[in-house]
């Protein structure tokens, strides 16, 4: 297994790998249209969502709704990256670079939600984390999402 690269890898394989990339993909467009659509992405939008505003009408989080979102995140994330991760590591990309990098999508998740309680119950300055946090995800999903849709498509085999 330690031999097999994406780049070599059959037709058939390839596109098996292809597409669930594609669908994973379009799963997370989505899951950023509603994180805009109910949270936005400013500190602003971030915070009220979390504490509310009486003068928007906005309610504060309430604990049932925030265990239902970090159940739901904290069992949905982790397998999607770990699946993600595994393909990256069929990819030609240095030892060294998947060493730091597949770890970061899981510590980002568990800081996303943890943002969300802190946000909530101790100061709306968490909001900023929360923000960092889904930008640092997003940008995992990126690389582990091109990087082998490049090498599969794009590079030129040795």
């Amino acid at each position: 297994m330690q031999d097999f690269k994406l780049s070599t890898a059959k037709t058939s394989t390839k596109l098996l790998v292809t597409v669930f990339l594609l669908t994973m993909g379009l799963g997370y467009l989505m899951a950023m249209v509603n994180v805009g659509i109910q949270a936005g992405f400013t500190y602003q939008s971030v915070s009220e969502h979390m504490i509310g505003n009486e003068e928007e009408m906005i309610y504060p989080k309430e604990f049932a709704s925030l265990v239902g979102t970090s159940h739901t995140h904290l069992f949905g994330h982790p397998p999607m990256f770990l699946l993600l991760g595994a393909i990256f590591l069929l990819t030609s990309v240095s030892e060294k670079f998947k060493k730091i990098l597949l770890p970061i999508p899981f510590i980002a998740v568990v800081l996303d939600m943890g943002s969300l309680w802190l946000t909530r119950y101790v100061a709306p300055g968490f909001a900023y984390l929360t923000i960092f946090s889904g930008m640092v995800m997003g940008l995992s999903f990126f690389v582990l999402f091109v990087i082998p849709l490049y090498e599969m498509w794009l590079k030129k085999v040795d």
